[in-house]
């Protein structure tokens, strides 16, 4: 998100020759095959009800709409449950 948003200072930077700052270089790679999991995570997440946990119906209804088999569904609902369970785990240790 930070690259988002300070994108226009990297690529001044870039254009002048200057070294990319260390939060740049130490930003993890993101794959395209993770774009679409945080796409789903960030679709589904817009259904959430009272900061509980992703609707199972929610995920199923994603995976039918995006023509995925019984196998890729059960791999992407494990993936989609692990990523809701350490969003939630974030926002309550943030929330004390």
């Amino acid at each position: 998100m930070r690259y988002v948003e300070e994108k226009f200072s990297i690529d001044a930077g870039e254009k002048k020759g200057r070294p990319h700052p260390q939060w740049y270089l130490d930003c993890p790679v993101i794959l395209e095959t993770d774009v679409f999991y945080f796409s789903a995570f960030y679709e589904l997440h817009t259904g959430r009800v009272n900061g509980g946990s992703l609707s199972w119906k929610d995920i199923l209804l994603y995976c039918q709409y995006k023509g995925l088999d019984k196998r890729l569904t059960t791999h992407f609902t494990k993936i989609i449950r692990a990523m809701d369970n350490k969003y939630l785990e974030v926002v309550k240790k943030d929330n004390g």
